[in-house]
């Protein structure tokens, strides 16, 4: 089966990349060349989810023909957030610079995507609306251009970080699996969806969030907190990673006592507008007002006929999540396991009041689950920044905790696959940040915690010898779970992709509930694993202790 071919491929391509030692330099610019080519190239073999696509290019069309102050209040579908439509704004420029973008019939509003018109009619809206057409391969191309080019950002910052922390052999190894995972593949090259550019915003948000953490410098506070705003403003998803600038935060309180950071946390942001030194309170303070600044700079040209820029985009985000109301939306979760095969829930429909909103015993759940997400990344965060005590007698330095950068995406990827594991509302790609950080976190494991970085590779199935090859088996496992999640609802939408999709989707559309219990062990995983990375990944005067 081509699906399972697929799925059992990449993993073993994974663990035989790290068997290569050295390769000269001419090799690995062509290689990496030839994969930057290739992903051009694929991204015009198919159209797209054809729902999305339409929409979307419909989006693109909006922004550089209307007056922005329109985009939002015409009456047209619009459920991403400010950000987000200026990237597709750019995407609408680049399409006009080149003569790539659609064009519209006279009289005609939008295109209408296929998915949404059965029988190829249009539901009420002949008059304005023309059913969406194969586009042309140029303008597909033109579509993709900046999610791709997030994606290839993404791999070489892999890189960078593998360079700087680990070594250029395992920086150049990430960064290739990266490109030629099918996970990315089908999300941007395929789907030409935007969570590569909305990972790359979080991505360098917790990097200057890593300086925060080991240098405190102002500018570092006011970078970061302004890419995660930039983030949020693309896709509230993006929300679900501040609890990582709250355990930074609290960390910088010195407490010592478990108890008392878990007490800090539940007070936040009370506790360190108290506590925290004079400078520390100086540069939340200025991150606070980085962030309402940024939030109106993006806003400001999409503000309507409603109240104020931060009130409008609290409404967008909030109307945006309140768009889908069933308990999982193609994701492979635990509520996909409940409502389609346990039937402990009778229906993927949620709960609704007498008003159309969501039961609030439901409410207090999906609020819930981030609250004890945040106190478990807080909790999580100062175990493994804790100086262990020297043991009597040691004459050794006690082993120092593992670096900034990989605790931060370590904790960056399970808080976000535990958000996709446990919440509902959740979409098929909602895991795809989390797979990017456990990607990150592989590359930045420090060179001096372990000799596989040197090319000493243990034997496959030995892999709780050192914090490389314990992280090793979340990432295809991840990345295969995802590809599966994706064709499940991509593939018969898609336009232009010819049958080789079609057996692909055939193939997913059964696999919900398998890789629904693969996510949840991976999560599973990802937490009995940090124990021992607490234990092998520790240094000692520059050995592993």
């Amino acid at each position: 089966m081509l699906l399972w071919s697929i799925i059992i491929l990449f993993p073993i391509i994974f663990f035989l990349a790290h068997k290569i030692k050295k390769l000269p330099k001419w090799s690995i610019i062509t290689i990496f060349s030839l994969l930057v080519l290739l992903r051009f190239y694929l991204s015009t073999t198919v159209n797209g989810y054809q729902i999305d696509f339409g929409w979307a290019t419909n989006w693109c069309m909006n922004m550089v023909t209307l007056p922005l102050r329109k985009v939002y209040f015409q009456g047209f579908f619009v459920n991403y957030q400010p950000f987000g439509m200026i990237i597709y704004g750019l995407t609408g420029l680049l399409g006009k610079l080149f003569h790539t973008l659609p064009s519209l019939p006279n009289g005609i509003t939008a295109f209408w995507p296929w998915g949404l018109a059965p029988n190829g009619e249009l539901p009420n809206y002949q008059n304005t609306y023309t059913l969406m057409p194969v586009f042309s391969r140029l303008w597909v191309l033109t579509f993709k251009f900046i999610p791709i080019c997030a994606d290839i950002a993404l791999a070489y910052i892999a890189y960078w970080l593998g360079k700087k922390y680990s070594s250029e052999r395992i920086g150049l190894i990430t960064a290739a699996l990266m490109l030629i995972c099918p996970a990315m593949a089908i999300d941007t090259v395929y789907w030409g969806q935007l969570d590569s550019v909305l990972t790359l915003l979080i991505v360098l948000s917790i990097i200057f969030l890593v300086r925060v953490a080991e240098k405190n410098q102002t500018k570092d506070w006011i970078i970061a907190s302004g890419i995660l705003t930039l983030a949020i403003c693309t896709k509230p998803q993006a929300i679900f990673f501040v609890p990582l600038f709250v355990a930074v935060m609290i960390k910088k309180l010195n407490i010592k006592n478990l108890g008392l950071t878990i007490l800090a946390t539940l007070f936040f942001p009370f506790s360190f507008l108290i506590f925290a030194k004079k400078w520390d309170r100086i540069n939340f303070l200025l991150s606070i007002a980085t962030i309402l600044i940024v939030a109106t700079l993006v806003t400001l040209p999409f503000q309507g006929p409603i109240i104020g820029n931060i009130t409008w985009l609290v409404d967008q985000i909030t109307s945006t999540a309140g768009t889908y109301k069933q308990f999982t939306l193609n994701a492979y979760n635990i509520f996909l396991l409940l409502t389609s095969n346990l039937s402990l829930i009778k229906s993927n429909d949620m709960p609704l009041d007498s008003s159309g909103n969501i039961v609030s015993s439901w409410k207090f759940y999906m609020a819930l689950i981030p609250v004890l997400v945040t106190f478990g990344t807080v909790w999580l965060y100062h175990i493994f920044t804790k100086q262990p005590k020297p043991k009597k007698n040691q004459k050794e330095q006690a082993p120092a905790p593992l670096p900034a950068q990989t605790i931060l995406f370590l904790l960056g990827g399970i808080l976000m696959l535990a958000i996709f594991v446990f919440m509902p509302q959740m979409h098929e790609r909602y895991s795809y940040p989390a797979l990017i950080m456990f990607y990150l976190a592989y590359a930045s494991m420090p060179k001096n915690t372990s000799k596989i970085s040197e090319g000493n590779q243990p034997k496959f199935f030995t892999f709780h010898s050192s914090p490389f090859t314990l992280l090793a088996p979340l990432i295809p496992v991840i990345s295969v779970s995802f590809f599966a999640n994706c064709m499940s609802a991509f593939s018969p939408f898609v336009l232009g992709g010819g049958d080789i999709w079609n057996k692909l989707y055939s193939q997913a559309a059964n696999t919900g509930p398998f890789f629904s219990i693969v996510y949840i062990l991976s999560l599973a995983y990802a937490i009995y694993i940090i124990p021992k990375l607490l234990k092998t990944g520790r240094i000692t005067n520059g050995k592993q202790a």
